[in-house]
């Protein structure tokens, strides 16, 4: 018996090099109610382009058919949260593998009971993830000659304060300007999503892809854009907890 059941069904990529024991636990998936499985994968390039394009909840991956390369894009997963990420173990692995971010370890093959307990923990985290975004701000009307264009605030890389004026860009590399107060919109964002780098920079923290010292201490963030915009020393603090310590 299912130990817990929800209104609607999370949807779960498999990525797993060993295709026997691939399709025994995406079998086992497609036998709970709440979940769907919307793609398997036995390449860890693939399967990262598998959740660009499939916008999974929880991605079940083989941490041993990951290149370095891959590996860096599954922390950068980790950090934001989003998917979640449930590393397999097709054997054994060293403590110096796990990841604290990721929600579980799952050996294979599996019982159906311990899969259950996977799938739990990832619905668990999305509920709570689901009730923390609610209070926060999920859209930004930015004026354009024939109205509004409505952002998602997840698609949102970077706010920057001039004036009395934030100019936004976004992941598309769409550029708006809005009279608005920077201290005001980040107070409206979820804090774990979004990141001050200085009076005037609020970037998110999804699109940094990577930080850069410089002399006395002084750090850059290189965003996924291409932009890149200076830390203050004050906020320096600030960056290193959140994206530079395990």
């Amino acid at each position: 018996m299912e130990s817990r059941q929800a209104s609607e069904a999370i949807r779960v990529l498999v990525a797993v090099r060993h295709a026997a024991k691939g399709e025994a636990l995406a079998s086992q998936l497609a036998t709970f109610s709440d979940v769907t499985v919307v793609g398997r994968f036995r390449d860890g390039a693939r399967a990262l382009g598998g959740v660009r394009r499939l916008s999974p909840d929880l991605l079940f991956v083989d941490r041993s058919m990951l290149a370095p390369r891959d590996m860096r894009e599954v922390r950068r997963l980790l950090d934001a949260g989003s998917p979640l990420v449930a590393f397999v173990m097709t054997q054994p692995q060293p403590i110096a593998a796990f990841e604290p971010n990721a929600i579980d370890y799952l050996p294979l093959p599996s019982t159906r009971q311990r899969t259950r307990t996977t799938i739990d923990r990832a619905k668990e985290r999305l509920d709570v993830s689901s009730a923390i975004q609610s209070t926060f701000l999920q859209r930004i009307p930015a004026r354009t000659r024939d109205g509004f264009q409505i952002i998602p605030v997840e698609e949102l890389v970077s706010a920057v304060a001039h004036r009395e004026y934030l100019h936004l860009t976004t992941r598309d590399g769409d550029r708006h300007v809005m009279l608005y107060a920077l201290k005001e919109l980040q107070a409206k964002l979820n804090p774990t999503s979004f990141i001050r780098l200085s009076r005037n920079t609020l970037v998110n923290v999804a699109f940094v892809r990577h930080v850069v010292p410089g002399r006395g201490g002084l750090l850059t963030v290189a965003l996924s854009n291409g932009d890149e915009h200076d830390v203050s020393r004050r906020r320096a603090r600030d960056l290193r907890e959140l994206l530079l310590r395990l």
